[in-house]
């Protein structure tokens, strides 16, 4: 039972680097090399990196129109850091 909660922590954290991801290549205000360094940073350094590139960039739209599509990535990706935080507090307790 305790690998169980390991295995769903690896991958919401997948699901969240894929995320952040598929959110980092449809930004047209990158270059493709700042695209493929990020992206590359997000998967060698998977929360840290997917969770800052992504609050950094959500401050960022917000001084223009965000398109429909990314609001959506942004909303699953905040369920999905609850969600992994939620699974790491019950990791901790269970005495990972």
């Amino acid at each position: 039972m305790e690998l169980n909660y390991l295995y769903i922590g690896f991958g919401v954290i997948a699901l969240l680097n894929v995320i952040v991801s598929v959110f980092l290549v449809k930004r047209d205000d990158l270059e493709v090399f700042q695209k493929a360094a990020q992206i590359l940073l997000v998967w060698l350094i998977p929360l840290f990196a997917a969770i800052g590139l992504w609050l950094f960039y959500r401050t960022q739209d917000r001084r223009v129109n965000v398109p429909k599509a990314l609001v959506e990535v942004q909303e699953i990706a905040q369920i999905l850091a609850v969600a992994f935080e939620q699974a790491l507090i019950c990791c901790l307790n269970k005495g990972f």
